[in-house]
């Protein structure tokens, strides 16, 4: 199972594996220092890496934390966490319209946006 290893303010998506009896752990991926699981990774991850499972609801709730030294702001815990739900529900069946799943899409992007912003700032 995956997990998140930080460097610092930066974070990587690591896993261990399992070769001849040896272990060793493998970057999967470069989080990046935002509070948020960058667009893209999870698609990039399950084509490098379709054998190691990801739970990326874990790994998007641990983003949100920020790195254990120096924890997130309350507000971009917050915006990190709607912007997740937002999500889960566009994925979800309860959403069976094309044009809602879209715009919670977008409302979860606009998050997105506005947190990016705020950690440039």
């Amino acid at each position: 199972m995956a997990f998140i290893r930080w460097r610092g303010h930066s974070a990587q998506l690591v896993a261990t594996v399992y070769e001849k009896g040896h272990s060793r752990q493998v970057v999967l991926a470069p989080l990046g220092t935002g509070y948020r699981v960058p667009s893209g990774v999870a698609a990039q991850v399950a084509e490098r890496f379709p054998g190691i499972p990801v739970d990326w609801d874990a790994i998007a709730r641990a983003m949100i934390q920020g790195p254990p030294h120096q924890p997130a702001p309350p507000q971009a815990r917050a915006y990190g966490e709607v912007e997740q739900l937002l999500r889960r529900w566009a994925e979800q069946e309860m959403t069976p319209y094309p044009q809602e799943r879209e715009v919670l899409r977008k409302a979860a992007d606009v998050l997105t946006s506005w947190q990016a912003r705020q950690e440039g700032e």
